[in-house]
């Protein structure tokens, strides 16, 4: 191989930003996270996943710090189920209340 050519190749795989995910989590679930999570300035920001109404779903908290903030609750399939928190802070989702889920774990960021 050219060395200019590997070389050219070592610097670009080594400047992509590595978008770090708990593995397991859904494809569409991964992507959503990869493209939602671009621009998030908090530092509180996280992806959850829980069980809730018996299949797991995930937490997307991205603005978690700011006091009229919304957590999109998606399946597995990227189905928006509702939203937790905002000014009239909802906890209901598909007409159960979300303090029924289940923690299971963190899914990003892995550090922090």
């Amino acid at each position: 191989m050219n060395k200019w050519l590997f070389i050219l190749l070592v610097a670009a795989l080594s400047s992509c930003k590595k978008f770090d995910i708990e593995p397991g989590a859904p494809d569409c679930i991964k992507n959503t996270a990869r493209e939602r999570t671009k621009d998030v300035n908090s530092e509180y920001a996280t992806i959850l996943e829980y069980e809730f109404q018996g299949k797991l779903v995930y937490v997307f908290d991205l603005d978690a710090g700011a006091p009229d903030s919304q957590a999109d609750i998606f399946d597995a399939n990227c189905t928006l189920l509702g939203r937790l928190g905002g000014i009239a802070g909802n906890r209901i989702i598909n007409g159960e209340d979300f303090a029924s889920a289940i923690f299971k774990r963190k899914i990003w960021p892995l550090k922090r």
